[in-house]
């Protein structure tokens, strides 16, 4: 009986044009920038890539959304990073929608979790040293 049911209502749904089977919501663009403080607008973009992922699993935490698209798109700056940005399965699996990560059109996106080094010394030789991260030990460069 169900075979028969989606045989006879086969024809129906594919004839419906995509702009109506699509929700208005199956894309969402997500905006960030270093300089500002926002909740994810163009106008407003939040201010690190880690509050971009956490606003995606919000939006895939939600039934009726978990197949939305996002594209994150990052406006050009430096984004130090303090911690890994994990994109775990619960929202960035094969079940859930695509994301996109990209730079906005035109402008140099850097995504660094290197450490800032500052407090070199000048030694005899010339050399640089600097002390590392409380270590009785020096590095130096020539």
């Amino acid at each position: 009986m169900k075979i028969k049911l989606s045989c006879l209502f086969w024809p129906v749904l594919t004839m419906i044009p995509a702009s109506v089977a699509a929700s208005p919501d199956s894309h969402q663009e997500i905006f960030v920038s270093a300089s500002q403080n926002g909740n994810g607008t163009a106008e407003a973009p939040f201010p690190n890539i880690q509050s971009a992922v956490n606003h995606i699993r919000e939006i895939r935490s939600n039934a009726d959304t978990r197949t939305t698209d996002v594209t994150v798109s990052i406006k050009g700056g430096s984004y130090r990073l303090s911690s890994p940005i994990v994109l775990s399965c619960d929202a960035f699996g094969k079940n859930n929608g695509h994301t996109v990560f990209r730079a906005v059109p035109g402008e140099k996106v850097i995504i660094s979790g290197g450490a800032k080094l500052t407090g070199w010394n000048e030694t005899d030789c010339p050399k640089w040293q600097r002390g590392m991260y409380g270590a009785p030990h020096c590095r130096r460069l020539r």
